[in-house]
């Protein structure tokens, strides 16, 4: 199978195309064919040994992917051949509150990602795709749909009427504003960029700023909803 490697700490520079052999699932394993991966920018910044990564070499890349079993270990009745499946982000983060052996179970940061033909996953870390989605689609919940769906609705607790703040049109935020609006929500969205905020429009925003053509556009958010807003999903962390 064919695989991108980070060989070493040089950057982009430093990946690699690679020939390996395709792995065997063992006991509760799940081997996947891989069909779609997405880019998020904890990738990059991951690449480039930032966001804490304390990675090993060599290191395939990528957080989120989608694909089909290919053949299931000893041991697994949950998946069989030809499902489709989508990867868990923190493949060893089953429940519970964070803790540092979770958090280092990250895929393309301290373990292998996605950005290969084949993957083994346990088989805990794999949950179904629904139907209606293509494996492309799939493929953009693990990271950035599941922090918007944290921020939006498990964590934030967004009611109908109440008013949400998002910033810029990074994955996070574009889920960010389709949740809010699902939750019926009124959402204030700012980018840089104005045919950037045509398509915040376009996916449901009610009210649009151009922070650098507005650099008080917190006071501009304020006037628009009379009292400020309810949440803002700040990404500055992400």
């Amino acid at each position: 199978m064919k695989c991108y490697e980070l060989q070493g700490p040089n950057g982009i520079d430093g990946l690699a195309l690679v020939d390996k052999p395709v792995p065997e699932p063992g006991q509760g394993e799940v081997l996947v064919r891989l069909k779609a991966a997405t880019l998020n920018y904890r990738d990059l910044i991951a690449v480039k040994g930032g966001y804490g990564s304390r990675q090993k070499f060599p290191l395939v890349p990528l957080s989120d992917g989608a694909g089909v079993v290919e053949r299931v270990g000893a041991g697994v009745r949950e998946f069989a051949a030809g499902d489709r499946v989508i990867g868990s982000f923190f493949e060893n983060w089953i429940a519970g509150e964070p803790s540092e052996t979770k958090m280092r179970s990250a895929l393309g940061g301290a373990v292998d990602g996605v950005l290969s033909e084949y993957r083994i996953f346990p088989k805990h870390a794999l949950v179904g795709t629904p139907e209606h989605l293509s494996d492309i689609e799939a493929a953009a919940l693990p990271c950035a749909g599941v922090t918007a769906w944290s921020a939006v609705v498990k964590l934030g607790g967004l009611k109908p009427g109440q008013t949400v703040l998002t910033q810029g049109s990074g994955g996070v935020s574009l889920f960010a504003i389709q949740f809010a609006k699902m939750c019926g929500a009124r959402v204030i969205a700012t980018s840089s960029s104005d045919a950037k905020i045509e398509r915040l429009r376009t996916l449901g925003a009610d009210f649009t700023l151009n922070y650098k053509a507005i650099p008080d556009w917190g006071k501009k958010a304020r006037e628009w909803t009379g009292r400020g807003v309810d949440l803002v999903v700040e990404v500055g962390g992400i």
